[in-house]
């Protein structure tokens, strides 16, 4: 009876028997409470037409009725936990703002930690992985937000992600990844650099397994759509950040030559007449030149390369970027902050070629000095880029010198100055 009420069109009527349904589950059986939970379930994932309203009224019936179970009934709740909560967890990542907050003060009246994630983190994915191939982009969406959660959740609890989680999670994660672009979907990127991140010992043992991460870091940084591409392409840079036995960076340098190539252009990504959107436009714009700044430098592997390929690898990525008209701050604190991180990667192979061709130590000379001033934050990775570069080339030194011995005079901040001059020796 009491499921036929619940849905009463009347809204208030609705959430009353809500309430009055997890009064009543305190002294109902098992066997009851799970027919509640059934049938929310089937609410909340299989009732047609429902998502096309304003309000998903089913879904957040559904919603109501679990937290109310939750409230009022927390000791039936917790003994039949394992059948409920990998519901809420998942339908916590609705992408209504209303049916989302009903399912995430359950999972908060519940548990409201990681080790809940860690304890029933096979149901979880079971339950995502089957509506990661729903026809509702809406339950879609929401199951790969649920396994991207799951993947940091485990990411960030003492332990880890171990070598047997990785095995469990990495399946739900590359599938979460597939399909096409969706508002939102960065947050599942976060989740595979997480892992790339937090998972080494064991997918490098899994040929297969470090293929397809590669191969997905490439696609996904392929993608044309404009506000998904600056998350895209940071993604490949922290992969490529993340790996040290992968080299890519003549495929990165092929993905990204067309925004260099728009840059130079002109190209501002369609903006109109309307100034808020122009600057917004501007905005994913510089963002996706800063992280396709990244991702090219983050992509030369030195290690990987023959000597006599360190400086053609080098020259390239040094080359595009140099490309750039007018870089703003956001695209030069990627400069610096990737020159610097190559720097230190070549360091370590004083034999370089590269270090004393006279093409390359020119390039980073432009590099470094073609744009000076900014905030004492940019001032300060700009001379730690210096410093790297320094370490490297004896000959950039050489040209350098007196350049950044009056730069050190003249600047007003004692960090900076300092640090300029660690460039001298």
């Amino acid at each position: 009876l009491l499921e036929k009420l619940v849905i009463d069109r009347n809204e208030t009527v609705s959430s009353s028997y809500a309430v009055a349904a997890g009064y009543i589950a305190r002294g109902a059986s098992d066997k009851a409470i799970l027919r509640l939970v059934a049938f929310s379930k089937k609410l909340y994932f299989e009732s047609d037409g429902d998502r096309e309203a304003v309000t998903p009224r089913k879904s957040l019936t559904a919603g109501e009725l679990m937290l109310a179970l939750a409230k009022h009934s927390s000791d039936r709740f917790n003994n039949l936990a394992s059948s409920i909560l990998p519901f809420i967890f998942v339908a916590k990542h609705d992408s209504n703002k209303t049916v989302k907050e009903q399912f995430h003060n359950t999972w908060e009246e519940a548990v409201a930690g990681s080790r809940a994630v860690l304890l029933y983190l096979n149901e979880i994915l079971t339950l995502a992985d089957t509506h990661l191939d729903s026809a509702q982009w809406v339950l879609k969406q929401t199951a790969a937000r649920t396994v991207a959660d799951a993947v940091m959740s485990v990411a960030s609890s003492d332990n880890g992600i171990s070598p047997d989680t990785a095995k469990v999670l990495w399946p739900s994660l590359e599938k979460a990844l597939g399909g096409k672009t969706w508002e939102g979907k960065e947050v599942v990127l976060g989740a595979f650099v997480k892992f790339v991140q937090t998972a080494k010992t064991w997918y490098l043992k899994e040929a297969n397994v470090a293929d397809a991460i590669t191969k997905i870091a490439v696609r996904e940084a392929k993608r044309q759509n404009v506000a998904y591409r600056p998350h895209a392409l940071k993604t490949v840079a922290q992969v490529a950040d993340a790996r040290d036995d992968i080299e890519i960076s003549k495929t990165v340098l092929g993905i990204v030559k067309d925004l260099f190539d728009g840059d130079l252009e002109g190209d501002k990504m369609d903006v109109d007449e309307d100034a808020a959107k122009a600057s917004k436009d501007n905005e994913v714009r510089d963002n996706t030149l800063a992280a396709a700044v990244e991702a090219v430098f983050s992509s030369v592997k030195p290690d990987l390369l023959k000597p006599d390929n360190v400086r053609s690898a080098m020259l390239a990525a040094l080359t595009q970027a140099d490309r750039l008209s007018h870089p703003g701050v956001v695209i030069r604190k990627a400069l610096y902050t990737s020159l610097a991180k190559l720097f230190g990667r070549l360091n370590a192979d004083k034999s370089s070629p590269a270090s004393e061709d006279s093409e390359v130590v020119a390039t980073v000379k432009h590099l470094l000095f073609r744009a000076e001033g900014g905030s004492e934050a940019l001032r300060l990775l700009r001379a730690d880029a210096v410093v790297a570069a320094s370490k490297f080339s004896s000959r950039l030194v050489a040209e350098i010198g007196t350049q950044i011995s009056d730069e050190a005079a003249a600047e007003a901040s004692p960090t900076v100055r300092d640090r300029l001059r660690l460039a001298l020796g």
